[in-house]
C-alpha cells in the first residue's frame, strides 16, 4: 500500500532540510575556494640560507597549489552532485504528494458530481411536471379572446451537468428531454 499524504509530506520536509544543508555545504566549499590563497612571508633575515629556505617554501607552495585546488574543486563537484540528487528526489516526492492529493480530491469531486447530476435529473423531472400542469389547462375558444394567454414559455432547454473524464471533471450542460415550446 502507498504511503499516506502525511507520511509523504513528512518525508518531503526531511528532504527539504537535507537540501538546505547540502546547499549550505556547497556555499561553504565555494567560499573556501574563493578565499584560497598561498601566503609566503619574506624572511626578515636576509641571509642566503633564509632566502634559500624562502625559495624552497615558495616552490613547494607552487607545486602544492594545483593539488590543493584540485581537492577543493573535487569537493565542489561532490557538493553540486549532492544538491542535484536531493533536488531530483525532492521533485519525485513532490510528484507523489500531488498524486496523493489528487486522489483525495478526485474522490470528493466524484461524490459532489453525483449530487449535482442527481439535482440536474430532479430539475428535469420538475420542469416536466411544470409543463404537465400547464398542459392540464385547455381553454375553451368560446370564452376567451382570440388568442389564449401563454402560461409557460421555455427559453432554455439545457441544465448544468457534470461529465467525468479519465483524469478530470468537466462542468457542462445536458439537454432536457422536453418537447419544443409551441407558444408564439
Amino acid at each position: 500500500m502507498g504511503k499516506s499524504l502525511g507520511e509523504l509530506q513528512q518525508e518531503f520536509h526531511g528532504i527539504q532540510q537535507r537540501l538546505k544543508e547540502a546547499i549550505a555545504e556547497y556555499h561553504a566549499v565555494r567560499r573556501i575556494r574563493s578565499a584560497f590563497q598561498v601566503k609566503l612571508i619574506f624572511p626578515e633575515d636576509k641571509s642566503a640560507a633564509a632566502i634559500s629556505e624562502f625559495h624552497r617554501q615558495e616552490q613547494q607552495a607552487i607545486a602544492d597549489l594545483p593539488v590543493n585546488l584540485q581537492h577543493i574543486d573535487q569537493d565542489i563537484k561532490v557538493a553540486v552532485m549532492k544538491v542535484k540528487n536531493l533536488q531530483a528526489t525532492l521533485s519525485v516526492k513532490q510528484s507523489q504528494i500531488y498524486q496523493a492529493q489528487a486522489q483525495i480530491i478526485w474522490e470528493k469531486l466524484i461524490k459532489q458530481s453525483a449530487k449535482i447530476n442527481e439535482l440536474s435529473d430532479t430539475l428535469e423531472t420538475e420542469i416536466k411536471a411544470l409543463m404537465a400542469i400547464t398542459n392540464e389547462w385547455e381553454p375553451s375558444d368560446e370564452y376567451l379572446l382570440p388568442t389564449p394567454p401563454v402560461l409557460l414559455k421555455i427559453s432554455s432547454r439545457r441544465v448544468p451537468y457534470i461529465y467525468q473524464h479519465q483524469n478530470y471533471v468537466e462542468i457542462g450542460e445536458k439537454s432536457l428531454d422536453i418537447q419544443p415550446d409551441e407558444s408564439p
